[in-house]
Protein backbone atom coordinates (compact mmCIF):
# COMPACT_ATOMS: atom_id res chain seq x y z
CA UNK A 1 0.00 0.00 0.00
CA UNK A 2 1.32 3.33 -0.96
CA UNK A 3 1.83 6.21 1.43
CA UNK A 4 -0.98 8.18 -0.22
CA UNK A 5 -3.53 5.44 0.48
CA UNK A 6 -2.35 5.12 4.09
CA UNK A 7 -2.86 8.83 4.83
CA UNK A 8 -6.26 8.79 3.11
CA UNK A 9 -7.48 5.84 5.24
CA UNK A 10 -6.40 7.54 8.52
CA UNK A 11 -8.26 10.72 7.52
CA UNK A 12 -11.44 8.74 6.91
CA UNK A 13 -11.20 7.02 10.29
CA UNK A 14 -10.81 10.38 12.07
CA UNK A 15 -13.91 11.73 10.32
CA UNK A 16 -16.02 8.70 11.26
CA UNK A 17 -14.93 8.50 14.94
CA UNK A 18 -17.36 10.50 17.15
CA UNK A 19 -15.91 13.01 19.62
CA UNK A 20 -16.82 12.41 23.27
CA UNK A 21 -16.42 15.17 25.91
CA UNK A 22 -14.25 13.80 28.73
CA UNK A 23 -15.67 13.66 32.22
CA UNK A 24 -14.46 16.28 34.70
CA UNK A 25 -12.31 13.88 36.66
CA UNK A 26 -10.91 12.42 33.42
CA UNK A 27 -10.20 15.92 32.20
CA UNK A 28 -8.17 16.58 35.33
CA UNK A 29 -6.28 13.34 34.80
CA UNK A 30 -5.58 14.11 31.18
CA UNK A 31 -4.30 17.61 31.93
CA UNK A 32 -0.51 17.73 32.29
CA UNK A 33 0.72 18.59 35.75
CA UNK A 34 3.04 21.27 34.45
CA UNK A 35 0.24 23.41 33.02
CA UNK A 36 -1.62 26.04 35.09
CA UNK A 37 -4.37 28.58 34.32
CA UNK A 38 -3.05 31.64 32.56
CA UNK A 39 -2.60 34.69 34.80
CA UNK A 40 -0.44 37.73 34.23
CA UNK A 41 0.67 37.84 37.86
CA UNK A 42 0.59 35.39 40.69
CA UNK A 43 -2.91 35.40 42.22
CA UNK A 44 -2.98 36.46 45.90
CA UNK A 45 -5.88 36.68 48.32
CA UNK A 46 -6.22 39.93 50.25
CA UNK A 47 -6.01 39.56 54.05
CA UNK A 48 -9.11 39.86 56.16
CA UNK A 49 -7.61 42.83 58.06
CA UNK A 50 -5.50 45.22 55.96
CA UNK A 51 -1.99 45.52 57.33
CA UNK A 52 -1.81 49.34 57.08
CA UNK A 53 -4.98 49.62 59.16
CA UNK A 54 -3.44 47.40 61.84
CA UNK A 55 -0.27 49.49 61.91
CA UNK A 56 -2.18 52.77 62.12
CA UNK A 57 -4.39 51.38 64.89
CA UNK A 58 -1.31 50.29 66.85
CA UNK A 59 0.29 53.72 66.48
CA UNK A 60 -2.85 55.63 67.54
CA UNK A 61 -1.75 56.19 71.11
CA UNK A 62 -0.70 59.04 73.33
CA UNK A 63 2.86 57.69 73.41
CA UNK A 64 3.28 58.51 69.73
CA UNK A 65 2.39 62.14 70.40
CA UNK A 66 4.97 62.30 73.19
CA UNK A 67 7.62 60.70 70.98
CA UNK A 68 6.98 63.05 68.06
CA UNK A 69 6.91 66.08 70.34
CA UNK A 70 10.19 65.13 72.03
CA UNK A 71 11.97 64.41 68.74
CA UNK A 72 10.71 67.66 67.20
CA UNK A 73 11.85 69.75 70.16
CA UNK A 74 15.27 68.10 70.09
CA UNK A 75 15.76 68.57 66.35
CA UNK A 76 14.63 72.20 66.39
CA UNK A 77 16.94 72.91 69.32
CA UNK A 78 19.95 71.54 67.43
CA UNK A 79 18.96 73.06 64.08
CA UNK A 80 20.30 76.63 64.66
CA UNK A 81 23.80 75.30 65.34
CA UNK A 82 23.99 73.73 61.86
CA UNK A 83 22.97 76.77 59.79
CA UNK A 84 26.42 78.34 59.61
CA UNK A 85 28.38 75.15 59.02
CA UNK A 86 28.76 74.20 55.36
CA UNK A 87 29.85 70.66 56.24
CA UNK A 88 26.58 69.80 58.01
CA UNK A 89 24.08 70.64 55.27
CA UNK A 90 22.85 67.05 55.09
CA UNK A 91 22.55 66.91 58.87
CA UNK A 92 20.62 70.21 58.81
CA UNK A 93 18.12 68.83 56.29
CA UNK A 94 17.70 65.74 58.43
CA UNK A 95 16.95 67.82 61.54
CA UNK A 96 14.55 70.07 59.65
CA UNK A 97 12.69 67.07 58.25
CA UNK A 98 12.02 65.44 61.62
CA UNK A 99 9.21 67.84 62.68
CA UNK A 100 7.63 67.76 59.23
CA UNK A 101 7.64 63.97 59.10
CA UNK A 102 6.40 63.76 62.69
CA UNK A 103 3.54 66.18 62.05
CA UNK A 104 2.54 64.32 58.89
CA UNK A 105 2.62 61.03 60.79
CA UNK A 106 0.38 62.46 63.51
CA UNK A 107 -2.19 63.64 60.98
CA UNK A 108 -2.10 60.31 59.13
CA UNK A 109 -2.41 58.20 62.25
CA UNK A 110 -4.85 60.41 64.14
CA UNK A 111 -7.30 61.08 61.32
CA UNK A 112 -10.67 59.71 62.35
CA UNK A 113 -14.33 60.00 61.40
CA UNK A 114 -16.81 60.95 64.10
CA UNK A 115 -19.75 58.59 64.56
CA UNK A 116 -23.29 59.77 63.81
CA UNK A 117 -22.05 62.77 61.81
CA UNK A 118 -19.07 61.64 59.70
CA UNK A 119 -17.08 64.75 60.63
CA UNK A 120 -13.31 64.40 60.23
CA UNK A 121 -11.26 64.85 63.39
CA UNK A 122 -8.05 63.80 65.12
CA UNK A 123 -7.90 61.05 67.77
CA UNK A 124 -4.65 60.13 69.52
CA UNK A 125 -5.81 58.03 72.48
CA UNK A 126 -6.76 54.38 72.62
CA UNK A 127 -9.91 53.36 74.45
CA UNK A 128 -7.80 52.04 77.33
CA UNK A 129 -5.96 55.35 77.66
CA UNK A 130 -9.26 57.20 77.43
CA UNK A 131 -10.76 55.08 80.20
CA UNK A 132 -7.73 55.68 82.41
CA UNK A 133 -7.78 59.46 81.96
CA UNK A 134 -11.54 59.69 82.35
CA UNK A 135 -11.40 57.68 85.56
CA UNK A 136 -8.73 60.02 86.87
CA UNK A 137 -10.91 63.05 86.05
CA UNK A 138 -13.94 61.52 87.75
CA UNK A 139 -11.94 60.60 90.84
CA UNK A 140 -10.71 64.17 91.14
CA UNK A 141 -14.26 65.52 90.89
CA UNK A 142 -15.69 63.05 93.38
CA UNK A 143 -12.84 63.63 95.82
CA UNK A 144 -13.37 67.39 95.63
CA UNK A 145 -17.10 66.85 96.34
CA UNK A 146 -16.58 64.34 99.13
CA UNK A 147 -19.70 63.96 101.25
CA UNK A 148 -21.94 65.72 98.73
CA UNK A 149 -22.60 62.82 96.33
CA UNK A 150 -26.02 61.25 96.83
CA UNK A 151 -26.20 57.46 97.27
CA UNK A 152 -27.22 55.39 94.27
CA UNK A 153 -30.30 53.98 96.00
CA UNK A 154 -31.78 57.47 96.38
CA UNK A 155 -35.05 57.64 94.45
CA UNK A 156 -34.11 60.85 92.66
CA UNK A 157 -30.85 59.30 91.50
CA UNK A 158 -32.82 56.28 90.31
CA UNK A 159 -35.22 58.63 88.51
CA UNK A 160 -32.34 60.19 86.57
CA UNK A 161 -30.84 56.75 85.98
CA UNK A 162 -34.12 55.60 84.42
CA UNK A 163 -34.01 58.50 81.96
CA UNK A 164 -30.39 57.70 81.11
CA UNK A 165 -31.21 54.02 80.56
CA UNK A 166 -34.01 54.94 78.15
CA UNK A 167 -31.68 57.15 76.11
CA UNK A 168 -28.69 54.80 76.24
CA UNK A 169 -30.83 52.00 74.79
CA UNK A 170 -31.12 53.90 71.49
CA UNK A 171 -27.52 55.16 71.62
CA UNK A 172 -26.19 51.81 70.39
CA UNK A 173 -27.33 52.72 66.85
CA UNK A 174 -26.27 55.53 64.60
CA UNK A 175 -28.69 58.42 64.98
CA UNK A 176 -29.11 58.39 61.21
CA UNK A 177 -30.48 54.84 61.30
CA UNK A 178 -34.26 54.35 61.29
CA UNK A 179 -36.16 53.74 64.50
CA UNK A 180 -36.51 50.09 65.54
CA UNK A 181 -37.41 48.09 68.60
CA UNK A 182 -34.60 48.35 71.13
CA UNK A 183 -33.56 45.80 73.71
CA UNK A 184 -33.04 47.43 77.13
CA UNK A 185 -30.51 44.74 78.00
CA UNK A 186 -28.21 45.82 75.15
CA UNK A 187 -27.99 49.49 76.10
CA UNK A 188 -24.79 51.42 76.59
CA UNK A 189 -23.66 51.60 80.19
CA UNK A 190 -23.92 54.97 81.92
CA UNK A 191 -24.04 55.72 85.64
CA UNK A 192 -25.53 58.88 87.13
CA UNK A 193 -24.26 60.63 90.23
CA UNK A 194 -25.97 63.61 91.84
CA UNK A 195 -23.83 66.21 93.59
CA UNK A 196 -25.75 68.13 96.26
CA UNK A 197 -24.03 71.46 96.85
CA UNK A 198 -27.13 73.67 96.22
CA UNK A 199 -24.95 76.25 94.46
CA UNK A 200 -23.74 74.86 91.11
CA UNK A 201 -25.82 74.88 87.94
CA UNK A 202 -23.89 72.20 86.12
CA UNK A 203 -23.97 68.84 84.36
CA UNK A 204 -21.01 67.04 82.85
CA UNK A 205 -20.10 63.73 81.29
CA UNK A 206 -16.82 61.85 81.64
CA UNK A 207 -16.78 58.50 79.90
CA UNK A 208 -19.51 56.35 81.40
CA UNK A 209 -20.10 58.67 84.37
CA UNK A 210 -22.63 61.50 84.27
CA UNK A 211 -22.52 64.05 87.08
CA UNK A 212 -25.61 66.18 87.66
CA UNK A 213 -25.72 68.94 90.25
CA UNK A 214 -28.90 69.35 92.26
CA UNK A 215 -29.38 72.97 91.23
CA UNK A 216 -29.63 71.90 87.59
CA UNK A 217 -32.45 69.50 88.47
CA UNK A 218 -34.21 72.20 90.47
CA UNK A 219 -33.84 74.75 87.68
CA UNK A 220 -35.37 72.24 85.25
CA UNK A 221 -38.41 72.08 87.52
CA UNK A 222 -37.96 68.36 88.33
CA UNK A 223 -39.41 67.72 84.89
CA UNK A 224 -38.58 64.42 83.18
CA UNK A 225 -38.59 65.77 79.62
CA UNK A 226 -36.38 68.73 80.50
CA UNK A 227 -33.88 66.55 82.31
CA UNK A 228 -33.94 64.18 79.32
CA UNK A 229 -32.74 67.09 77.17
CA UNK A 230 -29.79 67.71 79.50
CA UNK A 231 -28.90 64.03 79.85
CA UNK A 232 -29.16 63.29 76.12
CA UNK A 233 -26.76 66.16 75.50
CA UNK A 234 -24.26 64.67 77.94
CA UNK A 235 -24.64 61.16 76.50
CA UNK A 236 -23.97 62.62 73.05
CA UNK A 237 -20.67 64.00 74.37
CA UNK A 238 -19.70 60.51 75.48
CA UNK A 239 -20.63 58.51 72.37
CA UNK A 240 -18.93 61.14 70.18
CA UNK A 241 -15.76 60.80 72.31
CA UNK A 242 -15.40 64.55 72.60
CA UNK A 243 -13.04 64.17 75.56
CA UNK A 244 -10.54 62.32 73.36
CA UNK A 245 -11.11 64.70 70.47
CA UNK A 246 -10.26 67.72 72.59
CA UNK A 247 -7.09 65.95 73.65
CA UNK A 248 -6.28 65.24 70.00
CA UNK A 249 -6.69 68.78 68.73
CA UNK A 250 -4.81 70.13 71.76
CA UNK A 251 -1.91 67.73 71.09
CA UNK A 252 -1.70 68.84 67.48
CA UNK A 253 -1.90 72.52 68.42
CA UNK A 254 0.84 72.17 71.04
CA UNK A 255 2.91 70.30 68.46
CA UNK A 256 2.54 73.26 66.10
CA UNK A 257 3.38 75.56 69.00
CA UNK A 258 6.61 73.67 69.64
CA UNK A 259 7.53 73.98 65.98
CA UNK A 260 6.74 77.70 66.02
CA UNK A 261 8.87 78.25 69.10
CA UNK A 262 11.70 76.28 67.51
CA UNK A 263 11.58 78.36 64.35
CA UNK A 264 11.46 81.67 66.21
CA UNK A 265 14.19 80.51 68.58
CA UNK A 266 16.72 81.26 65.84
CA UNK A 267 15.70 84.93 65.86
CA UNK A 268 14.81 85.34 69.56
CA UNK A 269 17.72 83.49 71.15
CA UNK A 270 19.59 86.74 71.73
CA UNK A 271 16.60 88.18 73.70
CA UNK A 272 17.38 85.97 76.67
CA UNK A 273 15.38 83.44 78.70
CA UNK A 274 12.85 85.90 80.18
CA UNK A 275 11.50 87.19 76.85
CA UNK A 276 11.46 83.70 75.37
CA UNK A 277 9.53 82.43 78.38
CA UNK A 278 6.89 85.13 77.87
CA UNK A 279 6.65 84.23 74.19
CA UNK A 280 6.09 80.61 75.18
CA UNK A 281 3.35 81.65 77.61
CA UNK A 282 1.57 83.68 74.93
CA UNK A 283 1.65 80.77 72.49
CA UNK A 284 0.44 78.33 75.16
CA UNK A 285 -2.39 80.67 76.17
CA UNK A 286 -3.47 81.03 72.56
CA UNK A 287 -3.53 77.25 72.07
CA UNK A 288 -5.44 76.70 75.32
CA UNK A 289 -8.07 79.31 74.50
CA UNK A 290 -8.42 78.03 70.95
CA UNK A 291 -9.07 74.45 72.06
CA UNK A 292 -11.24 75.26 75.10
CA UNK A 293 -13.41 77.94 73.48
CA UNK A 294 -13.45 78.11 69.68
CA UNK A 295 -13.12 74.39 69.03
CA UNK A 296 -15.29 73.45 72.00
CA UNK A 297 -18.25 75.30 70.47
CA UNK A 298 -18.07 72.94 67.49
CA UNK A 299 -18.29 69.97 69.85
CA UNK A 300 -21.16 71.53 71.77
CA UNK A 301 -23.18 72.06 68.60
CA UNK A 302 -22.59 68.47 67.56
CA UNK A 303 -23.66 67.24 71.00
CA UNK A 304 -26.82 69.37 70.78
CA UNK A 305 -27.87 67.93 67.41
CA UNK A 306 -26.90 64.33 68.18
CA UNK A 307 -28.56 64.60 71.58
CA UNK A 308 -31.72 65.98 69.96
CA UNK A 309 -32.04 62.86 67.80
CA UNK A 310 -31.26 60.58 70.73
CA UNK A 311 -33.96 62.36 72.68
CA UNK A 312 -36.53 61.84 69.91
CA UNK A 313 -35.64 58.18 69.26
CA UNK A 314 -35.93 57.46 72.99
CA UNK A 315 -39.54 58.70 72.94
CA UNK A 316 -39.11 62.10 74.61
CA UNK A 317 -40.67 65.19 73.06
CA UNK A 318 -37.84 66.99 71.21
CA UNK A 319 -39.68 70.33 71.20
CA UNK A 320 -38.92 70.56 74.92
CA UNK A 321 -35.27 71.18 73.96
CA UNK A 322 -36.21 74.63 72.67
CA UNK A 323 -38.03 75.29 75.92
CA UNK A 324 -34.94 74.28 77.91
CA UNK A 325 -32.62 76.59 75.98
CA UNK A 326 -35.11 79.43 76.27
CA UNK A 327 -34.79 79.05 80.03
CA UNK A 328 -31.02 79.03 79.61
CA UNK A 329 -31.28 82.19 77.51
CA UNK A 330 -33.15 83.86 80.35
CA UNK A 331 -30.37 82.73 82.63
CA UNK A 332 -27.78 84.27 80.30
CA UNK A 333 -29.65 87.55 80.39
CA UNK A 334 -29.37 87.52 84.16
CA UNK A 335 -25.59 87.20 83.69
CA UNK A 336 -25.41 83.94 85.62
CA UNK A 337 -22.65 81.83 84.18
CA UNK A 338 -23.31 78.15 83.48
CA UNK A 339 -20.76 75.49 82.76
CA UNK A 340 -21.74 72.12 81.21
CA UNK A 341 -18.40 71.10 79.72
CA UNK A 342 -17.23 67.59 79.00
CA UNK A 343 -14.40 67.92 81.53
CA UNK A 344 -14.07 70.39 84.40
CA UNK A 345 -12.07 73.46 83.60
CA UNK A 346 -9.32 74.57 85.94
CA UNK A 347 -8.76 78.20 86.95
CA UNK A 348 -6.18 79.96 84.84
CA UNK A 349 -3.04 80.29 86.95
CA UNK A 350 -1.83 83.22 84.88
CA UNK A 351 -4.63 85.36 86.36
CA UNK A 352 -3.95 84.55 90.00
CA UNK A 353 -1.50 87.36 90.70
CA UNK A 354 -3.31 90.05 88.71
CA UNK A 355 -5.49 92.83 90.03
CA UNK A 356 -9.25 92.51 89.64
CA UNK A 357 -9.42 95.27 87.03
CA UNK A 358 -6.70 93.67 84.93
CA UNK A 359 -8.45 90.30 85.21
CA UNK A 360 -11.73 91.74 83.96
CA UNK A 361 -9.97 93.50 81.09
CA UNK A 362 -8.13 90.36 79.99
CA UNK A 363 -11.27 88.25 80.35
CA UNK A 364 -13.26 90.61 78.14
CA UNK A 365 -10.39 90.75 75.64
CA UNK A 366 -10.12 86.95 75.44
CA UNK A 367 -13.89 86.58 75.15
CA UNK A 368 -13.95 89.05 72.26
CA UNK A 369 -11.19 87.11 70.49
CA UNK A 370 -12.23 83.53 71.16
CA UNK A 371 -15.80 83.73 72.44
CA UNK A 372 -17.23 81.50 75.17
CA UNK A 373 -16.89 77.76 75.50
CA UNK A 374 -20.52 77.21 74.48
CA UNK A 375 -22.65 78.63 71.68
CA UNK A 376 -25.06 81.35 72.84
CA UNK A 377 -28.47 80.04 73.83
CA UNK A 378 -30.13 82.03 71.04
CA UNK A 379 -27.83 80.37 68.51
CA UNK A 380 -28.65 76.96 69.95
CA UNK A 381 -32.37 77.65 69.64
CA UNK A 382 -31.90 78.73 66.01
CA UNK A 383 -30.11 75.60 64.77
CA UNK A 384 -32.36 73.33 66.82
CA UNK A 385 -35.38 74.83 65.09
CA UNK A 386 -33.74 74.03 61.76
CA UNK A 387 -33.48 70.32 62.68
CA UNK A 388 -36.74 70.10 64.64
CA UNK A 389 -38.87 68.70 61.80
CA UNK A 390 -36.59 65.70 61.45
CA UNK A 391 -36.53 65.19 65.23
CA UNK A 392 -40.33 65.35 65.48
CA UNK A 393 -40.62 62.75 62.73
CA UNK A 394 -38.25 60.44 64.64
CA UNK A 395 -40.26 61.09 67.81
CA UNK A 396 -43.52 60.05 66.14
CA UNK A 397 -41.90 56.93 64.71
CA UNK A 398 -40.49 56.04 68.14
CA UNK A 399 -43.94 56.28 69.73
CA UNK A 400 -45.40 54.02 67.05
CA UNK A 401 -42.66 51.41 67.31
CA UNK A 402 -41.71 51.44 71.02
CA UNK A 403 -44.40 53.49 72.75
CA UNK A 404 -43.74 55.82 75.66
CA UNK A 405 -40.41 55.53 77.48
CA UNK A 406 -40.24 53.85 80.85
CA UNK A 407 -41.08 56.16 83.74
CA UNK A 408 -39.91 56.10 87.33
CA UNK A 409 -42.69 56.31 89.91
CA UNK A 410 -41.79 58.10 93.13
CA UNK A 411 -43.07 56.79 96.41
CA UNK A 412 -44.73 60.09 97.24
CA UNK A 413 -46.17 60.48 93.74
CA UNK A 414 -49.11 58.20 94.55
CA UNK A 415 -49.99 60.37 97.52
CA UNK A 416 -49.60 63.52 95.43
CA UNK A 417 -51.89 62.13 92.73
CA UNK A 418 -54.52 61.38 95.37
CA UNK A 419 -54.38 64.99 96.61
CA UNK A 420 -55.92 66.78 93.65
CA UNK A 421 -56.70 69.86 95.69
CA UNK A 422 -53.04 70.90 95.77
CA UNK A 423 -52.34 73.63 93.24
CA UNK A 424 -49.29 73.65 90.94
CA UNK A 425 -47.20 76.04 93.04
CA UNK A 426 -47.73 74.09 96.26
CA UNK A 427 -47.03 70.83 94.45
CA UNK A 428 -43.72 72.11 93.10
CA UNK A 429 -42.76 73.43 96.52
CA UNK A 430 -43.58 70.10 98.10
CA UNK A 431 -41.59 68.29 95.43
CA UNK A 432 -38.66 70.65 95.99
CA UNK A 433 -38.74 69.94 99.73
CA UNK A 434 -38.98 66.23 99.03
CA UNK A 435 -35.96 66.49 96.72
CA UNK A 436 -33.75 68.22 99.28
CA UNK A 437 -35.05 66.07 102.10
CA UNK A 438 -34.31 62.93 100.13
CA UNK A 439 -30.82 64.00 99.12
CA UNK A 440 -29.74 65.66 102.36
CA UNK A 441 -31.40 63.10 104.60
CA UNK A 442 -28.22 61.07 104.65
CA UNK A 443 -26.42 63.98 106.36
CA UNK A 444 -29.08 64.80 108.99
CA UNK A 445 -30.48 61.34 109.58
CA UNK A 446 -33.68 61.88 107.57
CA UNK A 447 -35.53 63.88 110.24
CA UNK A 448 -38.24 66.40 109.44
CA UNK A 449 -35.94 69.22 110.52
CA UNK A 450 -34.03 68.75 107.30
CA UNK A 451 -36.61 70.84 105.48
CA UNK A 452 -35.72 73.91 107.48
CA UNK A 453 -32.00 73.14 107.62
CA UNK A 454 -31.46 72.89 103.88
CA UNK A 455 -30.59 76.04 101.93
CA UNK A 456 -33.24 77.62 99.75
CA UNK A 457 -32.96 77.07 96.00
CA UNK A 458 -31.28 79.83 94.04
CA UNK A 459 -33.65 79.76 91.06
CA UNK A 460 -37.29 78.80 90.67
CA UNK A 461 -39.01 78.09 87.39
CA UNK A 462 -42.14 80.08 86.64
Amino acid sequence: MSLRHLLRSQRVLQQQRPWVRPAPFKQQLLKPASLRPFHTTRPQQSPLIPLPAMIISALKTGKLVSLVSFSSKTSLTLLPHTLYNQKTRTYMKFLAGIPVIGLSLLVLVGLDQAPNTGRLRLIFLTEAEELERVQMEVDQIVDSQFGLVAPRDNEYVQWLQTIVDNISAVAIDDVRDPVRQYDPEQKKKFDVDVVCDASTLNAMCAGERILVYDLMVHYMGYDTNRMAVILSHEIAHSIQRHFVEQHGIASLMFMLGDMTRGVFWIATEWLGPYINQKINEVISTFITMETQTTYNRVLEKEADLVGLKLLAKAGYDPTVAIEVWEHMANLDKKDIKTNTTVVPSEPKKSFENLDLGVQEFLSQLLDSWFGSTHPPSEERIAYMRQHMDEAVELYQQALQVNGRPKEYIFENQVQQNASNDIDEGQEQGKQSKSWYKSLYGMFWGGSDSVETATPAPAAVLP
